[in-house]
């Protein structure tokens, strides 16, 4: 997510990227395989429906569950807005309605990667209905349907939505949602599957250069294939062969420790790249320190956000 924010636009006049596939630096392009959305629903439609085939999901503990979220969407508004209305009072804080709509998580004019926000809080709200009628129509009627429903979604968001930039409309929320629930239905059929079998294959260590090798093949694929119906399909398998590795104890610690911090950090790193220290990341010159220097700070910030949060949360007993 980090990766494809500093870099999915055109950076050579923010920074010096070294290589260069024709006129496009390497870096924009390899954006193209960092798509953060579909690899989260997929993630996210497993986990709960995990939740709803062991322990079962309920509405009170959904709106808990969206309430945390939110609690740590509303801290980081309120320091970096605030500091934003003496540093960029061009931006922040706008009428009270734009307030209020930012406050909602409605619209995103504050923190533009929290558009987000609305459709997965719905989307999550009303997970218990998509899953009985998964379980309802089974798997492979569950897939054309949602199939179906993503490509309709798709094809209004590019030829209305985007060209005419109604965001924040009812209306586009409606489709965003029918959007977003084509990744996270396969995140939920994916844990049907893996009730019934294991997703991972036995193979010993020497065997690891294959799920390696497949996976730069899917990248370097999703690098020269802009349709964005691909994108759920990409994520589905780069899920299912990186599950195929054999990680180190020191790497799992690793991504545990990011994932730990991932929301904080996904919900304030806008504010650092590009509303107030956009010159400072940049200025690091080449991509590979930039990024480097951006998830650094990102993550030592997202610790005492989530802290606080944490006891906030404990302290409102949700």
């Amino acid at each position: 997510m980090i990766f494809l924010h500093l870099f999915n636009h055109d950076i050579t006049s923010d920074c010096s990227p070294l290589l260069f596939i024709g006129s496009t630096p390497f870096v924009t392009i390899l954006t193209r395989a960092c798509g953060p959305v579909p690899f989260f629903l997929i993630v996210s439609g497993y986990g709960l429906h995990y939740t709803y085939h062991h322990k079962g999901l309920t509405w009170n503990g959904q709106i808990h569950r969206i309430l945390k979220l939110f609690i740590t969407y509303w801290l980081v508004l309120a320091i970096f807005v605030s500091i934003g209305c003496f540093l960029r009072p061009d931006k922040y804080p706008g009428t009270p309605l734009n307030a209020f709509l930012n406050i909602t998580s409605w619209s995103s004019s504050y923190n533009s990667p929290a558009w987000f926000l609305f459709p997965y809080t719905i989307l999550t709200l009303f997970a218990v209905y998509i899953f009985k009628l998964i379980d309802k129509l089974g798997n492979i009627k569950s897939f054309i349907l949602f199939c179906i429903i993503g490509f309709i979604a798709m094809y209004i968001t590019s030829r209305y939505i985007a060209v005419y930039k109604i965001h924040d409309s009812i209306f586009a929320h409606i489709v965003t949602i029918a959007n977003l629930s084509f990744s996270f239905a396969f995140g939920a059929i994916l844990h049907r599957i893996a009730e019934k079998r294991s997703l991972t294959i036995e193979q010993k260590k020497s065997h690891q250069i294959i799920p390696f090798f497949c996976l730069i093949f899917l990248i370097t694929i999703k690098c020269f294939i802009k349709i964005s119906i691909f994108d759920t399909f990409y994520a589905l398998f780069f899920i299912l062969v990186f599950i195929q590795f054999n990680f180190n104890s020191t790497i799992n610690k690793l991504l545990l420790k990011l994932g730990k911090y991932s929301m904080p950090m996904w919900l304030l790193h806008y504010f650092i790249y590009e509303i107030f220290f956009h010159d400072f990341i940049y200025g690091f010159k080449y991509p590979f320190i930039i990024f480097v220097v951006l998830v650094i700070i990102s993550y030592a910030l997202a610790i005492p956000f989530n802290l606080t949060s944490k006891w906030i949360i404990e302290r409102a007993k949700l």
